[in-house]
This record gives C-alpha cells, sequence and structure tokens, in this order.
C-alpha cells in the first residue's frame, strides 16, 4: 500500500549535521538514563535476597511437589541464590549494603559457607551495624550495646528491613513479627504462583500458534510490510523527525510531571511523565508524516489488515516463540543473566498505585506506542532506503538503547526488535508485533511483582 506523506515539509532541506547533533543530544540523554539506574543495584539485590527470605517462612504451608516444581522450596531457593551470587563473583559484584541480607538468605537456607563468604565480601567499615547485626545471628552470639541500641531506634523509626526483622522475630521470639513476615511471604507465594500458571497459560498457547502456523501456513500469505515514505522523502526527514517526537516527548514529560513531584505527589507525577513519553512520540510522528490519523492506521496495517484478527494474534504469539529460543541462547552463552536492575525498580513495586501504572505501561501503552515509533516508522521508513535487513537492525538497536539495559539486558530488547520488525514485514501489519509485545509484557511483569513486590 502506498499513501502519499503529508506535503507540508516535503521540501524543506535536512542537513546531515542537524540530524547528527540531535542524535548525539539524545544518545547523551538515553546514557544519562541509564547511568541513573545504576543506582537500583542495591534495591535489587536486596529485593532477591528479602523475598526469598520471606518466600522461606511461610514455603511450609505449600505442597511439597508444588514447592519442588516452583523452586520456592528451600532447596529451590537455595539453588537459585546460589548460582547469582556465583555469577556475581565473576561478573557484576552484588553491592556492599546488599551482602548482610544475601548473608542472612544463605544462613537462613542452610548455606553457611556462602553466608560467611557474602560477610567476607564487604569492605571494611562498609557493612555498619546490620552487617554486625548479620553476624551475631549467624554466629548465635549476643550483639553487641551498640547495636541493639541501633535496632531499637530502626523499630521506632519503622525503617527496620530484612535482618532487623529476622532477629525480632526469631531471636527475641517477637510472634507478632514472625506472624507478619509468613503472612508477607504467602502473599508473595500466592501472587508467584499465580503468574507462573499465567506463564504456564502463554507458553500453551503459544506452542498451539506455533503448530497451527506450521500446518496452517498456507494461510498465512507473504505480504508486504504497508509503510512506505514518499518518494520525495529522504532517510534526514525520518530520522529528524524520529529524533525531535523522542526530545518533545521527554521535555513535556519532565515539564508536566515536575509540579506534581514538587508537591510530593510521586505516583502522580510518575503517571504524567509516563503516559507523555508513551503518547507524545507516535502523536508527532502520525502528525508530521501521514495525512492523518486513518491514514496512518491504514499505513501501518492496523485498519482492515490483510489477514482476519485470530491469524494476526496467532501469528503474534509464534513471535513470541521465536524470541523464547534465541533468548534460551543468548542466556547460555552469557556470563550472568543479566543485571537485576533491568526488572527491578524501586519505584514500582512496593506502592499499589506503581504496581498498577506499570501493568498499564507495560501492557497496553508501550506495545501500541513503541511498536508505532520503531516498527511502523523507523523499521518501515529506514526499509526502503537501507533495506529490510539493515533497517531492522538499526531500529532494533535504537529500540534497545532506548531501555538504557545491562549489557545482556541490551541484547534481549535488541531480539525482541528483531522478531517484532519479522512480525510486520511477513504480515503486513503492527498488531502481531503488539499482540506479542504486550503478552511478553504482560507476563514478566506478572513474574516480577508477583515475587517481588512488598507493598
Amino acid at each position: 500500500m502506498h499513501i502519499q506523506t503529508r506535503r507540508r515539509w516535503e521540501n524543506d532541506g535536512v542537513q546531515w549535521w542537524l540530524v547528527a547533533i540531535l542524535g548525539g543530544i539524545w544518545l547523551l540523554t538515553v546514557l544519562v538514563a541509564a547511568f541513573a539506574t545504576k543506582g537500583n543495584n542495591d534495591f535489587a539485590y536486596s529485593r532477591v535476597a528479602e523475598s526469598a527470605v520471606l518466600v522461606h517462612y511461610a514455603n511450609a504451608s505449600v505442597p511439597e511437589t508444588i514447592a519442588d516444581i516452583a523452586s520456592i522450596s528451600d532447596a529451590g531457593l537455595s539453588e537459585a541464590l546460589a548460582e547469582l551470587f556465583d555469577q556475581s563473583l565473576v561478573s557484576e559484584p552484588i553491592p556492599d549494603l546488599s551482602l548482610p541480607r544475601w548473608a542472612l538468605a544463605f544462613h537462613v537456607l542452610g548455606d553457611d559457607e556462602r553466608a560467611e563468604q557474602a560477610l567476607g565480601q564487604i569492605d571494611s567499615g562498609r557493612g555498619g551495624r546490620q552487617a554486625a547485626l548479620v553476624r551475631s545471628i549467624i554466629s548465635g552470639e549476643k550483639p553487641s550495646g551498640e547495636t541493639r541500641k541501633w535496632l531499637r531506634e530502626r523499630i521506632d523509626d519503622e525503617s527496620w528491613e530484612l535482618p532487623e526483622w529476622h532477629y525480632t522475630a526469631f531471636v527475641q521470639n517477637d510472634e507478632a513479627v514472625a506472624d507478619w513476615l509468613v503472612g508477607r511471604g504467602t502473599k508473595l507465594i500466592r501472587r508467584g504462583l499465580a503468574a507462573h500458571a499465567l506463564m504456564l497459560f502463554v507458553g500453551g498457547a503459544i506452542l498451539i500458534s506455533l503448530i497451527w502456523f506450521l500446518v496452517k501456513r498456507k494461510s498465512y500469505p507473504q505480504r508486504p510490510y504497508a509503510f512506505r515514505l514518499s518518494g520525495r522523502w529522504r532517510v534526514m526527514h525520518l530520522l529528524r523527525e524520529f529524533l525531535f517526537a523522542e526530545m518533545i516527548g521527554g521535555l513535556l514529560a519532565f515539564a508536566f510531571s515536575f509540579p506534581a513531584f514538587l508537591l510530593g505527589s510521586a505516583d502522580v507525577g510518575t503517571v504524567i511523565a509516563g503516559a507523555t513519553v508513551m503518547i507524545v512520540p507516535p502523536i508527532w510522528l502520525i502528525y508530521r508524516l501521514t495525512p492523518g490519523f486513518r491514514a496512518s492506521l491504514r499505513l501501518l496495517g492496523m485498519r482492515r489488515p490483510n489477514w482476519s484478527g485470530g491469524a494476526l494474534v496467532r501469528f503474534g504469539l509464534c513471535g513470541i516463540g521465536g524470541i523464547a529460543i534465541v533468548l534460551t541462547a543468548i542466556t547460555h552463552f552469557s556470563a550472568s543473566g543479566g543485571s537485576l536492575q533491568d526488572s527491578l525498580n524501586p519505584g514500582a513495586l512496593d506502592r499499589p498505585l506503581a504496581v498498577a501504572w506499570m501493568f498499564i505501561v507495560a501492557v497496553v501503552l508501550a506495545p501500541f506506542s513503541e511498536e508505532i515509533v520503531f516498527r511502523g516508522f523507523l523499521f518501515g521508513g529506514l526499509a526502503r532506503k537501507w533495506g529490510v535487513i539493515g533497517a531492522a537492525f538499526a531500529s532494533s538497536l535504537v529500540f534497545a538503547a532506548m531501555h538504557g539495559y545491562s549489557l545482556t539486558g541490551f541484547l534481549v530488547v535488541v531480539v525482541y526488535g528483531l522478531v517484532f520488525c519479522w512480525l510486520y514485514q511477513r504480515s503486513g501489519s503492527l498488531w502481531p508485533g503488539i499482540v506479542a509485545h504486550a503478552t511478553i509484557n504482560l507476563v514478566i511483569t506478572a513474574e516480577v511483582t508477583g515475587w517481588h513486590s512488598l507493598h
């Protein structure tokens, strides 16, 4: 399908150096955002240890067979933590502030050798009172007077964390705190098992879709992707508008959300910023590069697509199967499973509104916004000049860079992008990519919040 693009800006000149400057500014903001997320490491590693211990407190109420299958028995939890801990010895060290919680987790799970190893990794003077408290728990000795005073202050300030919880509940025999911890662990298990059930259901749907596609592949005729730039447009026009869309979205997100943050409404500010970043870029590109909204839906294959709705959904699920195969290889050959900071965010796990908003962004806004921007416009626009393969890699690299993840996380998102490009190229519609994108995000978000949210 060839749809003439808006003519108002067709003949304005675009210098390569202007696009290079805009690209440099955009890349700088991406790097700054990625660097800022490095602070998530302490939270991410701490939360993994805390979640494991809380599940340990409550896993006695789960049938042994289910506990073994879900890897929430003490043996399964210990094995999972040990794998992460051993990976950290050769890749990304666990932050000092998290190590006391890891030492306590290994202790309660019966791995005192790694508990001592975790405490031994703490730099001198960095462990503080929490490390001293954990050492006393492991050794069975009474904490020093200063440590007990610090503990009372933490409890009074309601700023206590896992080591203080454990000491109060199981060393000082506070039944109320012990029941509270078991209750939290029970909630984690219930939510986590529900997330596992969702993952199994999605996995079954993917398998059925793969089989259906192989058997009925003739009913999935090859369709060229819909978007074609007008002959008068150049790649520089597309890149300029893409960069403008991303930067304007970021600036408006800051401008709209700043008053809320200034007034202390972090949740409201996060919602405003997230909605703006997701909504503005596709609207900008539709306005600048297409005759209008309806025309954009047609040229992106979202209005009156060539395939039936069921075929589009099944094809999207097939794409997830391909992603799973490639990611299995990446994980196998990677030195680590990826930085935990990629998936565990301190601002998104411990408040109900934040968790709800994370689901809305991941399952609704991101699939539509990112597929329109990165596959519809960026991939579709570049493909005419750079070819399908070149455009797929270019758009996927930009898509991955925008997320600001670790190296392994970056490679994972590149794979996502390549598969989403293939779904668009093969079907001529963005709908399969949107379905795959939303489904992946739903499963990942459910797993993360199910096992690690303590709100």
